[in-house]
């Protein structure tokens, strides 16, 4: 398989004392580069997501690629790995049953399933609904427990119509979904309107002007901070790097972080 293929692996729960992900706790889900042990290290609370590429490819991998790709981190770390499975990689109900099924047996504890495709755009509530409907029945056919979030795009895919992301989140709820998540909410009101109108837990996307507590006492149980770490390391080393080309100006290297505790 190409590595270099970009392919998205939340590291979910420990191995000695595994949190319940569908428990009323407050969890932050990280994307961080390869940071598996430093994240361990931190608050249980506190759940990586890795990241892991070589370079951002202009075509997207197949589920054969991240089924191959999430195989090998499962092998590589002792923490078990939920996959962000996109549309499930393919509009039918049976692509989304299959991916959850396939990812599943590649050694992931949980996965995503979104109702918006690339060719076909955000799917008819119906259609979404059954297809969270049989990702559920593959991921309670699996011999372990399997935390399935059921995701609706709007607010990312230009149709920001928070009653019909309440209703889609209602309807993948009852569908059996573990965890609802309506990426791209951008205020408390919308975020406590989702929280106030569903019964299983609801992640958001965090967003620099509110903080945990804010989104919290909204009502949100889990928190993705998406790439937004990635790009952080990216803006300061693109920081520094300007600096040392345009001015000579060494000063942004700085010091490095202590690794020596971190890796001992």
């Amino acid at each position: 398989m190409d590595l270099a293929r970009r392919v998205h692996v939340t590291l979910v729960e420990g191995p000695d004392h595994p949190p319940d992900l569908r428990s009323n706790d407050v969890r932050v889900y990280t994307n961080t580069a390869d940071s598996a042990e430093l994240e361990e290290r931190e608050d249980e609370n506190v759940i990586p997501r890795v990241e892991r590429e070589v370079r951002l490819a202009d075509d997207a991998p197949s589920l054969d690629e991240v089924v191959e790709h999430a195989a090998v981190l499962a092998s590589s770390t002792p923490l078990p790995l939920s996959v962000d499975l996109e549309n499930g990689y393919g509009p039918r109900p049976e692509s989304a049953a299959l991916a959850v099924q396939r990812i599943g047996e590649a050694g992931a504890v949980g996965g995503s399933i979104e109702d918006w495709g690339a060719e076909d755009g955000i799917y008819e509530q119906g259609l979404a609904v059954e297809r969270v409907t049989a990702a559920v029945e593959a991921a309670r056919r699996l011999p372990f427990p399997f935390t399935l979030t059921a995701r609706a795009e709007n607010h990312i895919r230009g149709n920001p119509d928070l009653d019909d992301t309440i209703a889609r989140l209602q309807a993948f709820g009852a569908a059996g979904a573990d965890v609802l998540y309506a990426p791209g909410l951008r205020t408390l009101d919308e975020i406590g309107a989702v929280c106030g109108a569903v019964a299983k837990p609801v992640n958001v996307l965090a967003r620099p002007d509110l903080t945990m507590d804010e989104l919290a006492e909204a009502g949100a149980q889990r928190v993705s901070v998406g790439g937004a770490l990635t790009w952080t390391a990216v803006a300061a080393f693109a920081s520094a790097a300007e600096a040392i080309r345009e001015r000579g100006d060494f000063s942004g290297l700085g010091a490095g972080p202590p690794l020596d505790d971190w890796f001992r």
